[in-house]
C-alpha cells in the first residue's frame, strides 16, 4: 500500500512550530486538500487523489523503492529530507516536496528532461517561465487606386457681350436644361447677330464663360493588403522549463518525523516544495536559492494588428470637354473646351456675333488622388498566467553523487 497520504503530510505540518498549532488544535480547523487538491484540470492534484506512480504496494516496489531497506530510508536512493518550517510552513502545500529540474527549455520530445523511473517515475507537471513573446509580425497596408463619380456638366455656361476680363459685360446664360446630363441641347440658343441689349449694335456673343465641373462625388479607396512573410501563429517561446515528479515517500522511514523519505536530488534536481500563487519568501530549510515562480505553458493571448483601412482620396478631379456648335442638332461643331473639377475658363469667341445653336458635353473621366492607408500596425502582448502561477522554494541539490 502506498506510503505517502495526504494526511500524513497535514499531521507533519502541525509539528511545524507554535503558529501552525494556533490555528486550530490538533490541526482539526486545517482541510485536507487546498482548492485545486482534486480538481481533475489542476496542475498539482493532491497525491491522494491520483493514481499512484506505478507502484501498487510497498511488497512490488523491488530494491529501489524507500521501503526496500528493511524499512529504512535507503541511503544509496534516497535521504531523509526536513519538511518546511516556519510561521507560513503551513500554507505550503501539504503534500510531501516533490523532485525538481529547471533548466533551459529546448526543441523536441526527445530532448526533454524525463523524471527517473527508479525514484520519481510519476510526472506532476511540466512549467515554464521567462517568456519570450515578441509582438505581432503584420502584413503591410496600402490602398488600391481611388474612385469616384464625376458629372460632366459644368456648373454654368455664361455667353459675355464683351472680353473675358471685361467686368461690366453684359451676359446671357446659356446652361442646359434642368438635371441637363450633358446631352445634345438647344437650351437657351442664341441667333447670329444677337445683340445685348437690342438694338445697341453691341454682339452678344463675343466671348464664353465656361464654369467648373462639380467635384468628384463617392470617392473612395479599396484596401490592399500585402501579406509579409511570417510563420503560422503568433510566436511564443520559453526560455526556462521545470519538471516536477513525484515518487513513494515516508516519514516512518526516518528517525525525525519532521523528516521524510524523498529520492537523492543530484544537480540539476532539486527537492522542493511549492504552493499556487507568487510569493517571494521561502519556508525554512527551503531557502537554497530565491523563490522560482514558474507558469502554465498556455498565455494569456492579447496580440493582435489593428484593421488596414484607407481614408478619402485626396488631389483628385473630374475632367470632360464642352463642344459648341451653330446649328440646333450639334452637327455644326465650331469649338470644344475642355473642362474640369479643379476650375473654369473663358475664351473669346470668333467671329463675334456668330449663332450659338447647340452644346453637348463629353463623358467626364476622373483623374484618380490618392489615398492614406493606415492600420497594420502590431498591439497587445502576450501575458503569463498569473492565476495558475505556482511558486518553487527549494532545498539545496548535490553536485556529486554521494
Amino acid at each position: 500500500m502506498r506510503k505517502s497520504k495526504v494526511g500524513t503530510g497535514l499531521a507533519l505540518v502541525c509539528l511545524m512550530g507554535g503558529a501552525a498549532v494556533a490555528l486550530g488544535a490538533g490541526c482539526s480547523g486545517v482541510p485536507e486538500t487546498s482548492r485545486w487538491d482534486c480538481d481533475p484540470d489542476s496542475l498539482f492534484p493532491a497525491a491522494g487523489c491520483v493514481q499512484d506512480a506505478g507502484i501498487d504496494d510497498a511488497s512490488d516496489a523491488g530494491t529501489d523503492g524507500p521501503t526496500a531497506d528493511n524499512g529504512r530510508c535507503p541511503a544509496d536512493t534516497h535521504t531523509c529530507v526536513p519538511l518546511p518550517e516556519g510561521d507560513d510552513a503551513i500554507f505550503w502545500h501539504a503534500d510531501p516536496p516533490l523532485l525538481v529540474w529547471f533548466g533551459d527549455n529546448v526543441e523536441g520530445e526527445e530532448n526533454q528532461p524525463k523524471c527517473p523511473a527508479d525514484t520519481a517515475p510519476a510526472v506532476q507537471a511540466r512549467m515554464y517561465a521567462d517568456l519570450i513573446a515578441p509582438p505581432a509580425t503584420c502584413d503591410s497596408c496600402s490602398c488600391k487606386s481611388a474612385t469616384a463619380d464625376c458629372d460632366p456638366v459644368p456648373t454654368s455656361i455664361t455667353i459675355r457681350a464683351g472680353t473675358c476680363d471685361d467686368p461690366s459685360a453684359a451676359t446671357i446664360s446659356f446652361d442646359g436644361p434642368a438635371g441637363w446630363d450633358g446631352s445634345c441641347t438647344a437650351a437657351n440658343a442664341l441667333p447670329e447677330g444677337a445683340e445685348c441689349p437690342p438694338g445697341s449694335g453691341v454682339p452678344c456673343l463675343q466671348s464664353i464663360e465656361i464654369g467648373p465641373l462639380p467635384p468628384p462625388q463617392n470617392g473612395k479607396c479599396e484596401v490592399d493588403v500585402v501579406e509579409v512573410p511570417k510563420v503560422a501563429g503568433l510566436i511564443t517561446k520559453w526560455q526556462t522549463t521545470s519538471l516536477a515528479c513525484r515518487g513513494e515517500n515516508d516519514t516512518s522511514l526516518c528517525d525525525d518525523a519532521a523528516r521524510m523519505c524523498l529520492p537523492k536530488a543530484l544537480f540539476p534536481d532539486r527537492i522542493c516544495v511549492w504552493r499556487e500563487g507568487l510569493h517571494t519568501q521561502c519556508p525554512r530549510n527551503y531557502q537554497a536559492e530565491p523563490a522560482r515562480w514558474m507558469y502554465p505553458e498556455q498565455v494569456k493571448e492579447g496580440r493582435g494588428c489593428t484593421e488596414c483601412a484607407c481614408g478619402a482620396p485626396s488631389g483628385g478631379a473630374c475632367v470632360s470637354s464642352l463642344r459648341l456648335f451653330q446649328d440646333e442638332a450639334c452637327s455644326a461643331q465650331f469649338d470644344e473646351s475642355t473642362t474640369a473639377s479643379l476650375g473654369g475658363d473663358c475664351a473669346p469667341v470668333f467671329p463675334n456675333g456668330r449663332a450659338l445653336g447647340s452644346k453637348e458635353a463629353g463623358p467626364a473621366m476622373y483623374m484618380a488622388g490618392t489615398c492614406e492607408a493606415s492600420g497594420g500596425e502590431p498591439f497587445g502582448e502576450a501575458m503569463v498566467d498569473l492565476d495558475n502561477a505556482v511558486t518553487f522554494c527549494c532545498r539545496p541539490s548535490y553536485v556529486f553523487e554521494t
